[in-house]
């Protein structure tokens, strides 16, 4: 044993790394734990790992007396079956196995094999072609098509490998013999039995283990002389000649059944093996996704496999799983009762809501039409104080024209012509006063308004100069000249007396009353705004102006502002508040300028 010299004369090695994974040996004797299962694979074992896996075993039981570890040698359908039925805690494998073990039983690589030739335990595993000298008609992998290959075992790693190699040569007639099996048939002995049928001419070429060559020339010069490789440019950088991929070598893997412990003093153990010879060494374990690729492109059937079902099996495998499962049912048919419980009985209040629901709305329907009922008088009222001034200059002149016309008719004058001039006057008269009581009728019935295009400065300015004249309070203008607009005239009037008035209230009680009248274009809008000096509004006043028939004067209606926003909306536009920093109130009403009127636009001059 190649390791039994350092460790004798270096027994320091043992204790520290014991102590590395703690007090273990303690409490594996108090314990007295079932003995630890390591199941090694027997078949496939190559001329590189032989000695190493070997040395490797010998070693853990030196090591680790207190652990009663028992070595099981067993071909890989063995080991499977004993995974499958969780009886092992170890296995030794080549990395094809390994990766089916990690498929279907959640092994996990803890250490793998790792040779000084490679980079890497990656790129530990690979094989190499050797052909006679003589032959020069096979030059490359390419060229081996219906020719014969010997390997050292049908189902073996480098057999596999060599298969990859062939797919990726486009390769698929090749006739691939194993070496016989004899009970004195070491891995040794089979690679050199392949060299010398080679050598024979028996067979075409034959797959050897890679860093077999550069191992063995040393020793054995003269068994490679006759014999030359195919290399190819696939080969993954390393020292050893090769005309494949390298993979990673031999696995060291745990279960997930495993104390995790356990895999630690394990792991740990394998890492710390002091060999003299430094061309073997066990590593971290490597990723096999490689080795997985390798597999799936090849189709290979036990990786393709699927596990053998039978009722043992299942329930050794999924007991815990399934006792779950019905604890979960059990819990969900639980839940079910309860939750039909508590879904009638929701059910119940749900409808309840939706009859109080039911009641609310056709309360709030009620109310609704009440407030467009009172909405519709206020506003009928609010036209009627407007019909009264509207309407008596037209009465007026019919009621002068017509005593003008006794008078005539008193003195014998009955000029026709005179006759005709006073009766279409009277007439005229008769029909503006039919149309503004047509209007307030239309606005009753909720009829559209007629809308056209008016200058709504001309508009503004003789409404602000009638409020001044009626209710004495001036009122600075900013009104910039020619804006047009689309909206039903006595409205935009109506509109605009409710802002003054609404102004005029806001300042009764300031000593200093000052109404600002604005309106400016801004793009495509016109802003008619109406800013006052009133008192300083609460939140909860501010958040009330909008709110119908909400009033703070007792004889009032609180219809003023619906009715501006009525308006306003009519003619697509909108009504806006802003409070100011220090006292007062900004209402602004944006309208849709008149487009078809095309008119400059002045700046605005500022008038008191």
């Amino acid at each position: 044993m190649r390791f039994f010299s350092s460790c004798k004369s270096g027994h320091y090695f043992l204790p520290v790394l014991l102590l590395a994974f703690g007090n273990t040996g303690s409490q594996a004797r108090e314990e007295q734990a079932s003995p630890v299962i390591i199941a090694i694979q027997k078949e496939d074992v190559g001329t590189l790992e032989a000695n190493f896996l070997a040395d490797s075993e010998r070693y853990l039981k030196y090591a680790l007396p207190d652990h009663p570890i028992v070595f099981q040698h067993l071909s890989f359908s063995e080991i499977q079956k004993l995974s499958e039925e969780r009886k092992i805690d170890f296995a030794l494998t080549s990395p094809d196995n390994y990766v089916v073990l990690e498929r279907f039983f959640g092994a996990r690589a803890m250490v793998s094999h790792h040779i000084t030739e490679a980079p890497s335990p990656e790129t530990t595993k690979g094989m190499v072609l050797v052909v006679r000298s003589g032959n020069q008609e096979l030059q490359s992998i390419r060229d081996l098509d219906k020719k014969r290959v010997l390997v050292s075992e049908a189902n073996g790693t480098d057999s596999r490998i060599f298969s990859r190699e062939m797919i990726h040569a486009g390769i698929s007639h090749v006739k691939i013999s194993a070496v016989s099996d004899t009970a004195h048939a070491t891995p040794d002995n089979k690679v050199k039995t392949i060299v010398r049928e080679i050598a024979s001419g028996h067979y075409d070429a034959g797959v050897l283990p890679a860093c077999f060559f550069e191992h063995e020339r040393k020793n054995n010069p003269d068994l490679f002389k006759d014999l030359r490789f195919l290399t190819t440019d696939r080969v993954t950088e390393t020292r050893c000649l090769s005309s494949s991929v390298f993979y990673p070598g031999w696995t060291f893997a745990s279960f997930p059944s495993t104390d995790p412990l356990l895999s630690n003093i394990v792991a740990g153990t394998l890492l710390g093996i002091p060999f003299e010879a430094e061309s073997n060494n066990w590593q971290r374990g490597a990723r096999y996704s490689s080795m997985h690729e390798l597999l799936e492109i090849t189709e290979d059937l036990n990786y393709q496999r699927q596990t053998q079902w039978s009722w043992r099996s299942f329930l050794h495998k999924y007991g815990v799983w399934i006792a779950t499962l019905m604890l979960c049912i059990v819990g969900l048919i639980i839940h079910s009762i309860r939750a039909s419980f508590l879904v009638r009985r929701r059910t119940e209040e749900l409808l309840a809501t939706v009859a109080e629901k039911h009641r609310m709305a056709e309360e709030a329907e009620r109310y609704n039409k009440k407030l467009v009922a009172s909405e519709r008088v206020g506003l009928v009222g609010e036209l009627s104080s407007m019909i009264a001034h509207e309407v008596k200059q037209p009465l007026a002149v019919i009621r002068n024209y017509t005593r003008g016309l006794k008078r005539a008719l008193a003195h014998g004058n009955t000029d026709p012509e005179l006759l005709q001039t006073v009766l279409e006057k009277i007439d005229r008269q008769s029909t503006k006063a039919s149309d503004i009581i047509d209007h307030v009728r239309s606005v009753a019935k909720q009829k559209l308004p007629n809308a056209r295009p008016m200058c709504l400065s001309d508009l503004f300015e003789k409404a602000i100069s009638q409020f001044e004249r009626t209710k004495k309070i001036p009122v600075i203008r900013r009104i910039t000249p020619a804006l047009w607009v689309s909206a039903d005239t006595l409205e935009m009037e109506l509109l605009i007396n409710n802002l003054l008035k609404n102004a005029a209230d806001a300042t009764a009680a300031t000593q200093e009353p000052v109404i600002i009248a604005s309106l400016t274009a801004e793009s495509d809008h016109v802003v008619l705004s109406i800013e006052d000096n009133g008192p300083k509004l609460t939140d909860e006043a501010f958040a009330r102006l909008s709110i119908p028939l909400n009033t703070s004067k007792p004889e009032g209606l609180g219809l003023g502002l619906v009715i501006v926003r009525r308006i306003a909306e009519a003619a697509c536009g909108n009504l806006a508040f802003v409070r100011k920093p220090d006292c007062g109130l900004i209402i602004s009403v944006t309208l849709p300028l008149y487009k078809n009127e095309v008119r400059p636009l002045n700046k605005e001059k500022p008038n008191a």
